[in-house]
């Protein structure tokens, strides 16, 4: 099982070991998936967040060879291809095998507010909090905002 981590530096591991992906556009590139994960994100909004508003005349093709890198990064590591799927128009990053810190965060808040009584401050989660690492950019907040 992989774990996605985009709650402070962008870490992917499997099995407790890190799976490398160290080019940085590649690493933009992984990170809005994660942050759209199992929805559609088209190829024209990942070569914006890779390029800004000046991507290369081979922007599209390039976009493709980073989508090969990492399909063959998460195959090599043990998942199938489909992980990372071409879709009309763009890709997505499928969370079936895989575990996003995001999503856990969210599902501990809300749970906390679910379980909070109307009008009262919702009991403590420590686990949201342990899932909160330092580091987190400016991009990512971006992101997060447009996602």
């Amino acid at each position: 099982m992989f774990h996605y981590r985009v709650l402070g530096p962008l870490d992917v591991q499997r099995v407790g070991e890190a799976v490398a992906i160290t080019a940085p556009k590649e690493r933009d590139l992984l990170a809005l998936l994660l942050l759209n994960a199992d929805r559609p994100v088209p190829a024209e909004r990942l070569i914006d967040w890779i390029w800004g508003g000046a991507p290369p005349s081979t922007a599209r093709t390039t976009l493709q060879n980073y989508v090969k890198r990492l399909r063959h990064a998460v195959a090599d590591c043990g998942a199938g291809r489909d992980v990372l799927a071409t879709e009309p128009g763009g890709y997505v990053l499928r969370l079936d095998h895989g575990v996003l810190d995001l999503r856990e965060f969210e599902g501990l808040t809300r749970g906390a507010a679910e379980a909070s009584e109307p009008g009262t401050t919702p009991p403590r989660r420590p686990g949201c909090v342990r899932r909160w690492r330092c580091g987190r950019g400016k991009r990512w907040k971006a992101a997060a905002r447009t996602g």
